[in-house]
C-alpha cells in the first residue's frame, strides 16, 4: 500500500529543510491541498446526490415493473379470472393499493375494449378503443414483445405528466391483452430542488437528451403544454443557458471532476462564467435514455480558492520567523476538517446513522458548505430511520411523521370522517376457553391481519381497546372516499376473520361504522400523551357494533355512512335506540 504521508507532515519536513523557501512552500501545498479538497468534496457530493437522484426514480418506477410481472403470473396461472368481473376488479383495486406509486391501471382485451382504474377517485371507467389511433398495432406489437416503458406523456386521465408501463398477459398460452399502468412524474422537478437545497448544485432529468423531465424552472418559468397525448417540452424550451449547451459542440472534457462513478463532466463558458457540468446515462426504462445530472459556477469556487490564497500569503509573511509552528498549526486546522468528513462518510456507509457525529461550522466555504450539506443528509437519513424503527411501532406512521416535523407537538385536527370500531364476537368465553397466553397469541394474530387491512384502506388505527379496535378515515390524512374505504376495509375483515384461524383458532367479529364530525389530536397527563379521536360519530360507531349481537349481523353502518355509498347496495334494517341519542337511529347493512 503506498505511503500518503499528512498535511502536518509534509508542511513541517518542507519547511524544516528549506526554511528559506518557507513561504512559497507553504502556499504551494496550501494552493494544491485546497484545490485537491475541493475537488474530493465536490465529486462526493455530485456522486452522492446523483446516486439519491437515480434511487429516487428507481423506487418510483421499479415497483410497476415488479408489480406488472406479478398480475401477468396471477393471470396466467388461472389465480385470476379474466371473466369474472367482480374478481377481476378487486383484484386490480388490490394491486393499486399495494403500490402508491401507480396512479392507473388500464387492460385492454385483443378487441380493443379497455378497463381503466384510477387511484385518484377509485373508480373504474369501460370504453370501446378500438377505433382510437395506434391502439390496435399497440396490441398486435405487444402480444409478442417484452414488458417495456414508454415514452413519458400528459395524460387527462389524472392531469399530469406520466410514465407508461405495459404488459403482455395470457390465458392458457394465448393473449388475452395488454396491462398498462400509469406512474405520475410530475413532482420529480420538486423532489430534485428539495434535494439539494443549500448546496450550488442546478439539477436536472431529460429524456432522449433533448426533453425536460425535471428541471427547476418547470416549477415556476417553463411553460408546458397541458393537451392530452402531449409530450414533454423540448431541452431548447427551457430557460437554462447553462443546459441548453450541454450537447454541443464547445463543451471542453474536464478531467478535474472525472471520477465520479459512473457520469460525465464537461465545461462551458455563458456569460463571462465558466459552468461544471456532470450527467448519468439511465437507459433502463424504455427505448430512449434518461439523463440526470448537475451543474454549478466554478468561478464561485475559483474565487474562494484565490481568497484563501492571498489569507496565506498574509499569514506566511507574518510568522516567517516561527515557520515550522505555523505549519503545524495550518496543517492539524487543513486535516482535522478533511478528517472529520472522510470519518463522517465511513459512518454514513456503515448505515448506523445513529452513530454519526455532527459535523461543525466551518470558517472554509467549500467544507462548511459540505458540512451543512452532509449535516442535512444524515438529519434526514436518522429521521426516517426513527419514523421506522421507533414511533412506527407505536403510532400511525403519518401521525409520526406530523409530530417530527412539529418539533414533539401536534395540533388537534377536526374533520369530518368516519369511524370505524371493530369487536371480537363473544371474547369474554373465548379468552376463558383459551387461557391467558393463547388468548394473547391470537389476538396479536388477529390485530396484524386486521391493522393491514385497515390501513390498505388508508385507515388510521388509533386504540386497541382490549379485543376491540378503533380507527379513523379521512384524518389525519386526506381520503375524500373515506366512508366507502371504511365500508370495504369492514367487509375485508369479516371475510378475513370468515375464512382463516387465528393460532389456531376460529373467531368472528362484529363492526359498528358511523360517519360525522371528529376531533382527533393528543390528549392525556403531562410527558404522557397519546393520539386520540373523540366526538359523537367515535360513540356511536361503538354502540352501533354492540347492535349486531341483537340483529345476527356483522357490519352495521349509520345512515350519515350510507348516504355517501352511491356505489354499493345497502339495505335499511330499521330504527334502533342508541344510548346517548334522544332520536332513534336508522341502521344499514351492506350487500358484499
Amino acid at each position: 500500500m503506498t505511503y500518503k504521508p499528512s498535511v502536518i507532515t509534509v508542511t513541517c519536513l518542507s519547511i524544516g529543510t528549506l526554511v528559506a523557501l518557507a513561504v512559497a512552500s507553504a502556499l504551494w501545498l496550501g494552493l494544491s491541498s485546497a484545490a485537491d479538497n475541493t475537488r474530493r468534496l465536490l465529486e462526493a457530493q455530485v456522486g452522492i446526490f446523483m446516486d439519491l437522484v437515480e434511487q429516487r426514480i428507481d423506487s418510483r418506477l421499479q415497483p410497476a415493473v415488479d408489480q406488472a410481472k406479478w398480475i401477468a403470473e396471477r393471470i396466467s396461472d388461472g389465480t385470476v379470472d379474466l371473466n369474472d368481473a367482480d374478481g377481476f376488479d378487486k383484484f386490480i383495486r388490490g394491486t393499486l393499493a399495494a403500490t402508491p406509486q401507480v396512479a392507473g391501471i388500464t387492460h385492454v382485451d385483443p378487441e380493443g375494449q379497455s378497463k381503466r382504474w384510477r387511484r385518484i377517485d377509485g373508480l373504474m371507467l369501460t370504453e370501446d378503443w378500438s377505433s382510437r389511433p395506434g391502439i390496435m398495432e399497440w396490441l398486435e406489437d405487444g402480444a409478442d414483445d417484452k414488458p417495456q416503458w414508454r415514452e413519458p406523456f400528459f395524460t387527462d386521465t389524472i392531469g399530469e405528466y406520466v410514465v407508461l408501463h405495459d404488459t403482455a398477459i395470457k390465458t392458457d398460452g394465448q393473449f388475452s391483452g395488454m396491462i398498462g399502468q400509469i406512474i405520475p412524474i410530475s413532482d420529480l422537478s420538486f423532489e430534485l430542488v428539495k434535494l439539494v437545497d443549500g448546496t450550488p448544485l442546478v439539477p436536472f432529468v431529460l429524456y432522449d437528451k433533448t426533453r425536460v423531465l425535471a428541471h427547476p424552472s418547470i416549477l415556476t418559468d417553463l411553460q408546458t403544454p397541458k393537451q392530452p397525448n402531449a409530450q414533454l417540452p423540448e431541452l431548447q424550451s427551457l430557460y437554462d443557458p447553462v443546459l441548453k449547451k450541454i450537447w454541443s459542440s464547445d463543451m471542453r472534457e474536464m478531467r478535474l471532476l472525472g471520477s465520479v462513478e459512473r457520469a460525465e463532466a464537461a465545461m462551458t463558458w455563458t456569460d463571462d462564467s465558466a459552468y461544471a457540468i456532470m450527467h448519468r446515462v439511465i437507459d433502463r426504462y424504455g427505448d430512449a435514455p434518461w439523463v440526470i445530472g448537475f451543474y454549478f459556477d466554478l468561478d464561485a469556487e475559483d474565487n474562494t480558492v484565490v481568497d484563501r490564497l492571498i489569507a496565506a500569503i498574509l499569514a506566511g509573511l507574518a510568522v516567517f520567523c516561527i515557520s515550522v509552528f505555523v505549519a503545524v498549526l495550518l496543517g492539524r486546522r487543513l486535516g482535522r476538517p478533511i478528517a472529520s468528513i472522510a470519518e463522517v462518510a465511513n459512518q454514513i456507509g456503515e448505515g448506523d446513522f445513529d452513530k454519526v457525529d455532527t459535523l461543525p461550522i466551518s470558517r472554509v466555504k467549500e467544507i462548511n458548505s459540505a458540512n451543512v450539506s452532509i449535516n442535512n443528509m444524515v438529519s434526514d437519513l436518522r429521521e426516517q430511520k426513527i419514523i421506522r424503527d421507533t414511533l412506527g411501532r407505536y403510532l400511525p406512521e403519518p401521525v409520526a411523521r406530523a409530530i417530527l416535523k412539529e418539533h414533539g407537538e401536534l395540533a388537534p385536527q377536526t374533520s369530518v370522517a368516519t369511524v370505524l370500531f371493530c369487536d371480537v364476537a363473544g371474547f369474554t368465553t373465548l379468552s376463558e376457553d383459551f387461557g391467558a397466553e393463547a388468548t394473547i397469541e391470537v389476538l396479536n394474530a388477529y390485530f396484524s391481519e386486521a391493522v393491514s387491512i385497515l390501513e390498505k384502506h388508508q385507515g388510521i388505527v388509533t386504540q386497541f381497546q382490549g379485543d376491540g379496535i378503533l380507527a379513523v378515515f379521512n384524518l389525519p390524512l386526506t381520503n375524500p372516499s373515506h366512508a366507502y374505504s371504511a365500508v370495504m376495509a369492514a367487509l375485508e375483515i369479516v371475510k378475513c376473520v370468515a375464512h382463516n384461524e387465528f393460532c389456531g383458532k376460529k373467531i368472528s367479529v362484529r363492526i359498528g361504522i358511523c360517519t360525522g364530525e371528529v376531533v382527533a389530536g393528543a390528549v392525556g397527563a403531562k410527558g404522557r400523551l397519546t393520539y386520540t379521536v373523540h366526538g359523537d360519530a367515535v360513540n356511536s360507531a361503538a354502540r352501533i357494533e354492540s347492535i349486531n349481537k341483537t340483529t345476527g349481523t356483522n357490519v352495521l353502518i349509520s345512515a350519515s355512512t350510507a348516504t355517501q355509498l352511491q356505489q354499493l347496495r345497502t339495505h335499511s334494517i330499521g330504527t334502533f335506540d342508541i344510548r346517548g341519542k334522544s332520536k332513534t337511529t336508522e341502521l344499514f347493512t351492506v350487500e358484499p
